[in-house]
């Protein structure tokens, strides 16, 4: 199909739209199969889509086949171009509906799992003040990892998001909510506890299996640590804690999170003095102008974070 543009007027109609929309969405999805339930669409039609885009904007945007689904180069620009626009056009829609004397529209924010449980910033609360105050406003919660809200936030499909702070982004403003503190743990029935009870020495943890966070290294935030034996990978919280619990592996986790699942979990902290880390939790946005929904958002948390931080609070 080759890089011809002739196809191309570079007119967008509403069927091309449609086209981008799908594509985008089975970019996202890594494949046709893995796109239908959000689609509600088969196999077939997807394809159908997909070609008919090819051919509308000359290009092949994709590969597909018995040795998976893979982007092109074209592929990779189309969707980074499609992402902007569909946000760009959200964005106008949103500011025209929000001209109105209700503020309305919709808010997509991401966050990082285990928040709720962290009672040094409720999100639950910010966001019943948020919605009672704007009743017509739509709230889009999505959990992801932190690299992945921040890309999200980047092209535009997250309008904000909750991450755990890891390095300063040119195209983001960062925004500091507090600091969160994590210590390494174990399970009650784990073999640490049955074997040294509260005896437990550094030297003892480099028998264990650790399990550890694919976009974190946790040992690097620390002073001095034995050898861990990493012999499991999680991108998210809760799955560490369900590995922790099978009473196979240490390894970290917010305080907040342990404590609100110790009543089942029975999670025991090890070693507290000598294996802790703090996370700033932060806010990011893009830098530039965003919708006046957003700006509500804004105002809001930041009457918010007044009051929590407040002597008198």
């Amino acid at each position: 199909m080759g890089n011809a543009h002739r196809g191309f007027s570079a007119r967008i109609g509403d069927g091309d739209l449609r086209l981008l929309r799908i594509f985008c969405t089975v970019a996202e999805r890594g494949g046709f199969s893995t796109a239908e339930s959000e689609l509600q669409m088969g196999l077939p039609a997807i394809s159908r889509a997909i070609r008919d885009l090819e051919v509308r904007l000359g290009l092949r945007l994709c590969r597909r086949g018995r040795s998976g689904f893979a982007l092109t180069k074209d592929g990779q620009q189309v969707q980074a171009a499609s992402l902007q626009l569909l946000a760009d056009l959200e964005r106008f829609e949103l500011g025209i509906r929000s001209l109105r004397a209700e503020l309305c529209g919709a808010i997509a924010i991401g966050i990082v799992d285990t928040l709720i449980t962290d009672e040094a910033f409720r999100i639950p609360t910010l966001l019943k003040t948020f919605k009672t105050r704007h009743p017509e406003i739509q709230i889009n919660l999505t959990v992801r990892t932190s690299n992945l809200i921040e890309q999200a936030v980047i092209d535009g499909s997250l309008d904000a998001g909750l991450i755990v702070g890891r390095r300063r982004i040119r195209q983001l403003v960062h925004r500091l909510l507090y600091r969160e503190t994590s210590h390494l743990y174990c399970s009650a029935g784990h073999p640490l506890v049955r074997h040294h009870g509260d005896a437990i020495r550094v030297e003892h943890l480099s028998e264990c299996d650790f399990v550890g966070y694919t976009a974190v290294s946790e040992i690097g935030r620390l002073r001095t640590g034995p050898a861990f034996r990493r012999t499991a990978l999680v991108d998210h919280m809760e799955a560490a804690a369900i590995l922790i619990g099978t009473d196979c592996f240490i390894g970290y986790l917010p305080d907040h999170y342990a404590e609100a699942m110790a009543p089942r979990a029975r999670f025991i902290r090890l070693l507290e003095d000598d294996f802790a880390f703090h996370s700033d939790v932060e806010l990011v946005t893009r830098r530039g102008p965003g919708s006046p929904v957003l700006a509500a958002f804004l105002a809001q948390l930041d009457a918010w974070t007044s009051r929590a931080s407040s002597p008198d609070a």
